[in-house]
């Protein structure tokens, strides 16, 4: 294994991306794992954001990062990794909603785990979820990826494939949906 592995993870930056990859690329396999306990919980809860499974968004975000592994030799460091793989966790499951958009699907509100600060008790959590639950799949994901995993507008635009105006333009949508369904699921004391 890589001398890169026995650094805490919490110092990857992109040099050391940049290294394991190339250290990947070359055969040295085990050092995948750097990259996916880095960002496994980004990735997830992207996926979580748009599938709104917790179980779905799990099997998501494996295949995000077998995608990731088979494709890592084309990946040119443009951008960085994590905007590259949030990219195709955002794909993956665009492609998973539109292959279920004739399925009915019914949300269990207990099954679901948004990503929120520590702190928050269970009837804001509730609260959270359910607001949040009534966004359109593109606005969840660009507010999740914004709020839950603090990601850059230009990370989210590469992300996304769409203008970094546009993330500022859907961001604002999304608050301003989640504020009037919030608004709204109070007034009719449905939490």
């Amino acid at each position: 294994m890589s001398g890169l592995l026995s650094a805490p993870l919490c110092i990857l930056n992109m040099d050391n991306e940049k290294e394991i990859i190339k250290n990947v690329i070359k055969g040295r396999t085990d050092d995948f794992a750097a990259l996916i306990l880095a960002h496994q919980g980004k990735v997830f809860s992207i996926c979580l954001s748009l599938l709104r499974s917790p179980t779905e968004a799990e099997d998501a975000a494996q295949e995000v990062f077998v995608r990731a592994y088979r494709n890592l030799s084309k990946f040119r460091f443009e951008a960085s990794f994590s905007t590259w793989l949030y990219r195709i966790a955002y794909n993956l499951c665009a492609d998973m909603l539109k292959d279920n958009a004739g399925k009915k699907q019914v949300a269990i509100m207990r099954d679901i785990e948004e990503p929120v600060p520590d702190g928050v008790n269970a009837e804001d959590r509730l609260l959270i979820g359910q607001t949040l639950a009534g966004l359109p799949a593109d606005y969840r994901a660009i507010l999740v990826m914004r709020e839950g995993t603090g990601m850059s507008y230009a990370e989210i635009a590469s992300a996304t494939d769409i203008s970094i105006e546009a993330v500022r333009c859907r961001l604002r949508r999304a608050r301003v949906m989640l504020a009037e369904a919030g608004r709204d699921l109070l007034e009719r004391g449905k939490i």
